[in-house]
């Protein structure tokens, strides 16, 4: 498996875990949720293949995350009904993700997931991406992808400090430029006049 579906993965079952718990339900309450996995590659300026998936009677949400192998590349990811643009998001880089709902039964047919690079530019390009796509009849939440170390996001863990000694000690001082021998030093002028300089 290539390291961004690797990545992906981790990233989109910590998101979906919800859904997985849902997608488990006895069939006939839940008959047309779906998942599926998808991967391709573009080059700038064009779009990646389409990814065509059809939806049946009941379905409240489509959720689609997709990825690059090269987190530089600023993505934009679309959704297409019968060949017409009806959502699109480009909020980081890469991973992008599309969460979308009407309130009611989505229409049926053929929905399409495409990958293009962010203005037709990409830092590396040809790019491989990899990407998964889940339906549901189950009217759920945005799947909300947070950047590692997002101010967004809330800490739900604190670090408690620990200090014990150890044996570092410092060794005798070492003269290896003898021009600079200071660094930001400080200038002062007393009232004699005399100019007097120190430094670290």
């Amino acid at each position: 498996m290539k390291r961004s579906s690797c990545r992906l993965t981790r990233l989109v079952l910590t998101a979906l875990a919800p859904l997985a718990l849902a997608l488990s339900m006895p069939g006939e309450l839940y008959a047309d949720n779906n998942a599926y996995s998808f991967q391709g590659q573009y080059t700038a300026p064009s779009c990646g293949p389409a990814f065509d998936f059809t939806i049946g009677g009941g379905t409240k949400t489509i959720d689609i995350v997709a990825s690059t192998d090269v987190p530089a590349n600023d993505i934009v990811l679309k959704l297409y009904h019968n060949g017409v643009l009806i959502a699109q998001q480009d909020t980081i880089t890469s991973p992008e993700e599309i969460h979308y709902a009407t309130g009611i039964d989505l229409d049926i047919g053929r929905y399409s997931a495409v990958v293009c690079p962010f203005n037709g530019q990409a830092v590396v390009s040809p790019s491989d991406y990899a990407g998964i796509v889940i339906v549901s009849e189950l009217p759920l939440p945005p799947v909300t992808i947070i950047p590692p170390g997002s101010t967004v996001n809330p800490p739900t863990v604190f670090p408690i400090p620990k200090f014990q000694s150890w044996n570092a000690r410092f060794s005798p001082a070492t003269v290896v430029d003898a021009q600079r021998t200071e660094g930001e030093p400080l200038v002062k002028l007393d009232a004699a006049g005399n100019l007097w300089e120190s430094g670290p």
